[in-house]
């Protein structure tokens, strides 16, 4: 599915990296993954996995954790902002079919209408 657009900036805010000491011989899929920009490409779980390769590293005194993909490493965990933000917001999105979504929204407003 290609979308015009698959969620707001990833991440939400800038994040502080200047304590990080990521290896020089290490090639990051995305060299600016700390400063919020729009999302290039989501994969599927049934992909992602595909494309995940056997090292990892874990960088010492933080929450972050470097993975090997086909692509170059790609970073996860956690980090702390620069400044915090008092409007975050989270998005889900699970898709099973218009059939059952047509149920649960038929059920939901029978419930809404009852009260």
């Amino acid at each position: 599915m290609v979308l015009p657009k698959i969620t707001d900036f990833s991440p939400a805010t800038r994040l502080d990296v200047s304590n990080l000491k990521i290896p020089e011989n290490i090639q990051l899929t995305d060299e600016t993954f700390y400063i919020p920009q729009k999302v290039d490409l989501l994969l599927g779980c049934e992909l992602f996995f595909e494309f995940i390769k056997a090292d990892k590293i874990r960088l010492n005194d933080s929450r972050l954790i470097l993975q090997d993909t086909c692509f170059g490493y790609i970073v996860a965990g956690s980090t702390e902002p620069i400044f915090q933000i008092n409007n975050a917001t989270s998005h889900c999105f699970l898709s099973r079919g218009m059939d059952t979504l047509d149920k649960t929204l038929r059920s939901f407003w029978e419930i809404e209408n009852v009260t």
